[in-house]
């Protein structure tokens, strides 16, 4: 069996990095976002979940790590519950 592995060029790996739960700016995030729909993708891992917000327009927050079990209420909350605040 042959496996083919494809190596994807990124022009900037900032775009790329994620932040802590604790590093989230809900109001810089929901800045001009008004009304706007979101969805909230998930990567689960043993050990931490990464967190992607993806705006109706296509756009992209930066990825959000949240270590579980400790954080995943403090996702909730400051995510979740603050951008329907």
């Amino acid at each position: 069996m042959n496996t083919l592995y494809e190596n994807i060029p990124v022009k900037n790996s900032k775009t790329y990095r994620s932040q802590t739960v604790q590093q989230v700016d809900v109001s810089q995030m929901l800045s001009g976002r008004d009304g706007q729909a979101a969805v909230v993708g998930v990567d689960v891992g043993k050990e931490k979940l990464y967190l992607v917000v993806r705006w109706s327009d296509g756009q992209t927050h930066r990825p959000v790590v949240v270590l579980q079990p400790e954080e995943i209420d403090l996702a909730l909350t400051r995510i979740i519950h603050g951008a329907a605040a």
